[in-house]
């Protein structure tokens, strides 16, 4: 099986959301103050993708699941920026190869 090839561009639509999210949660949220607490909302953010997962195939919902995927990966990306690991910007502009 071939690893698949993400498209990380600005206009890919899992992208866009997570972008929009992130500036969403910036205007909601104060900054995580530790690691203890982006841990504490990232595994909040898990336990509710979890939850979707267990249920039986035919209940689940693949825009919830996405919803709560994108959840998952905006209260990471918030730690890192947050918390101050962000090592800068490796080039201008947002396509990524």
């Amino acid at each position: 099986m071939s690893a698949k090839r993400y498209d990380l561009s600005c206009d890919d639509k899992a992208m866009f959301d997570l972008l929009k999210e992130l500036g969403v949660a910036r205007r909601s949220y104060a900054n995580y103050r530790s690691h203890h607490e982006a841990c504490a909302v990232i595994a909040m953010a898990a336990y509710a993708y979890w939850a979707s997962v267990r249920l039986d195939s035919s209940k689940r919902s693949a825009s919830a699941m996405r919803s709560e995927l994108i959840q998952i990966a905006c209260t990471a990306i918030r730690a890192v920026y947050d918390l101050e690991l962000n090592e800068g910007m490796l080039h201008r502009g947002c396509s990524h190869d």
